[in-house]
């Protein structure tokens, strides 16, 4: 052969250039938009709120769909959602677009809500009838904390004394915060696709460090959220939490949210 150099080169421009296959783009469209983390937490937090009053029955129905929550279902989840919605040369377009530095546009999009809504909409459907199911032997329709008065500055603190069904008024916390507003890069609000609000938290570098730190030596402890020297949220950490991203979907208001956006924004 007179130019062997020149198939070589075709052979590893095709290699690079189509190497991946659709599956593993979309998983990559999954991984750049967020998706993945943004599902994982959403769920997580849609069952802290019941674990301490479901009924034996049903503690084994959520510890059935907290099996499912895994990387592994997830990525397949979205997987199949997102080739639902788009024909093979969408997805290619979509692929090169999240390289881009205008792909955070599409978090904005109406899109998002409905492929969230195709892939997960069963297991939050199974969740909020748990929910309304135990709600209506005597709780109240809605997931409350009652703010609790405590001596300390904002951030977010490990507690010392928990143990569960423990009422959050008798919670002790540890003298200095782990995580302030040195620690966050961003903080904003966001509606998940049942209109809840959420509060999203980018921590810095460091901070995420901290923040694995802290959630995995508290692992089934809670961990306090303090703003304006009131305990405003204590959710049980699941897992310790990486990567610097955090959201925290609790009954706030508009206004709540906002006041703690301004509290624990940067300076």
């Amino acid at each position: 052969m007179k130019y062997p150099f020149l198939l070589f080169f075709t052979f590893v421009l095709h290699t690079v250039c189509f190497g991946q296959s659709l599956s593993e783009k979309t998983d990559s469209i999954a991984y750049r938009l967020g998706l993945f983390d943004y599902i994982k937490q959403a769920l997580t937090f849609s069952i802290e709120p019941m674990r301490d009053w479901l009924i034996e029955e049903d503690s084994i129905k959520i510890i059935q769909i907290e099996e499912k929550i895994n990387d592994q279902e997830i990525y397949f989840r979205l997987r199949k959602s997102i080739q639902q919605l788009h024909s093979e040369q969408e997805i290619e377009d979509l692929y090169q677009f999240t390289t881009t530095t205008a792909f955070q546009k599409i978090f904005k999009g109406e899109e998002i809500n409905k492929l969230m809504s195709m892939a997960f909409g069963d297991m939050f459907d199974e969740i909020k009838a748990l929910e309304e199911k135990n709600y209506s032997k005597g709780h109240d329709n809605s997931y409350e904390f009652t703010p609790v008065p405590v001596d300390r500055p904002d951030g977010f603190y490990a507690t010392v004394n928990y143990t569960r069904g423990m009422e959050y008024s008798q919670i002790e916390l540890v003298k200095d915060p782990a995580i302030t507003s040195v620690h966050i890069k961003e903080i904003s609000k966001d509606y998940s696709i049942y209109g809840d609000k959420i509060l999203n938290i980018t921590l810095t570098k460091e901070g995420a460090i901290i923040f694995h730190q802290l959630t995995e030596a508290n692992v089934d402890y809670p961990i306090a959220v303090v703003i304006n020297k009131h305990i405003i949220y204590a959710p049980i950490v699941n897992e310790p939490i990486s990567g610097g991203k955090v959201s925290i979907n609790a009954n706030f208001t508009d206004e709540e949210l906002d006041f703690i956006i301004q509290k624990l924004s940067p300076e």
